[in-house]
C-alpha cells in the first residue's frame, strides 16, 4: 500500500475554496437589507445628487452631540468630498473620500428614478491619515444609477453594509 502524498500548492488552493465557498455562502442575499423609500422620506439629513457633479460637506455636531451633515462650507474644510461617479459599460463606481479626523459611517441609497431610493451598502470612512488627503471607499454597482442620497452620519462602523 502507497502512502498518499498531496503537494502543500494543492491543499492551499483547496483551502482557498473552501473559504470563498464559506464566504459566499455566509452572504445570503435574500436575507440582505432592500428597504426602498420614498424621496420624501429621507429627510433633510440626506443629500441628494446624480453622480454627474462633485459633492463636499462637512459632518458637524447639532446641540444634542448627534452628528449631521452641513453644507455651510464658509471658512472651512469639507470632510466628505465625492467627485463625480464614473460610469463605464454600463457599471457606476462612486468614491467617497474622508477628509475629516472622525472615523464615520453612513446610509447610502441609490435611485432609478429620482423618487424612489434602494438602500445599498456602504463601507466606513476612517478618518485621514496623519500624512495624507484623505482616506476613501470605492462603492460600485453591475449597472447604471441615476442618483444618490447620503446621509445619517455616525462614528465608527467595521463593516461594509
Amino acid at each position: 500500500m502507497r502512502a498518499a502524498f498531496i503537494p502543500l500548492r494543492s491543499l492551499a488552493i483547496a483551502w482557498c475554496l473552501v473559504a470563498c465557498l464559506a464566504l459566499t455562502l455566509s452572504c445570503n442575499p435574500g436575507q440582505r437589507n432592500t428597504r426602498v423609500v420614498d424621496a420624501s422620506s429621507l429627510g433633510s439629513d440626506f443629500v441628494r445628487f446624480d453622480g454627474r457633479s462633485p459633492v463636499a460637506f462637512r459632518v458637524v455636531r447639532d446641540g444634542t452631540g448627534r452628528l449631521r451633515i452641513s453644507s455651510d462650507l464658509e471658512g472651512s474644510e469639507p470632510d466628505i468630498v465625492i467627485p463625480p461617479a464614473s460610469i463605464e459599460r454600463g457599471m457606476t463606481m462612486l468614491k467617497i473620500a474622508n477628509t475629516g479626523d472622525l472615523h464615520l459611517k453612513f446610509d447610502l441609497y441609490i435611485t432609478p428614478d429620482g423618487q424612489r431610493y434602494v438602500y445599498t451598502s456602504s463601507c466606513p470612512l476612517l478618518p485621514r491619515p496623519a500624512q495624507g488627503e484623505s482616506f476613501s471607499a470605492f462603492e460600485s454597482w453591475p449597472h447604471a444609477v441615476a442618483g444618490f442620497a447620503i446621509g445619517a452620519p455616525r462614528e465608527g462602523g467595521s463593516t461594509c453594509e
